[in-house]
C-alpha cells in the first residue's frame, strides 16, 4: 500500500525550520515518502524555509481560522500574500472554509481539508477540488488505492 504522513506543526519557527527539515527528510529517505509528506503549518515564512531545506516535502500553509476581525478581502489578501510571495503549493483549511468564494481565488493550488466524517461531507471535499482530505472516519474500502 501506498501510505503518506502529515505533520501539523503550531511549533514551526525560523530558528528550528533547517533542524526540522533535516529530520524530516530522514523521514523521509528511511520510508519512501518522496512528495508523500505534507507538513502543514500556521506560520508561512518557516514553512518556507523548511521546505527550501527540504524540498521532498509537500508544505501547506494552514488556515485554521480567520484571525479574530479579519473578513472578506482582507482574510483572502493575507492568505494571497502568504502562498502567493513565498510560492507555497498547498493551502489546508477546515471545511467550512471549503467553498465556492475559496475555490475562486486559491482553487489553482492543491487544497487539503479536515475533518470529513460523513459520506457527505467526502463527497462535498471532492466536488470542492479537494485533493487531500483527512478524517477520522474508515473509508478504505470505498476509495481502494490504485495499482502501482
Amino acid at each position: 500500500k501506498r501510505f503518506s504522513a502529515t505533520l501539523t506543526s503550531h511549533y514551526l519557527d525560523r530558528h528550528n525550520a533547517a533542524a526540522a527539515a533535516a529530520h524530516i527528510d530522514s523521514l523521509i529517505a528511511k520510508h519512501g515518502f518522496d512528495y508523500r509528506f505534507v507538513v502543514e503549518s500556521v506560520h508561512s515564512i518557516p514553512l518556507r524555509i523548511l521546505w527550501w531545506y527540504a524540498p521532498r516535502v509537500i508544505p501547506a500553509y494552514w488556515i485554521n481560522r480567520p484571525p479574530h476581525g479579519w473578513k472578506g478581502p482582507l482574510h483572502d489578501a493575507q492568505i494571497a500574500a502568504a502562498i502567493g510571495f513565498l510560492g507555497l503549493p498547498a493551502l489546508s483549511v477546515p471545511k467550512e472554509m471549503l467553498t465556492d468564494h475559496l475555490l475562486t481565488y486559491f482553487g489553482h493550488l492543491s487544497l487539503f481539508t479536515w475533518t470529513c466524517n460523513s459520506e457527505a461531507e467526502l463527497e462535498y471535499a471532492r466536488a470542492h477540488r479537494a485533493r487531500v482530505v483527512l478524517t477520522d472516519g474508515d473509508f478504505a474500502l470505498r476509495f481502494p488505492t490504485p495499482p502501482r
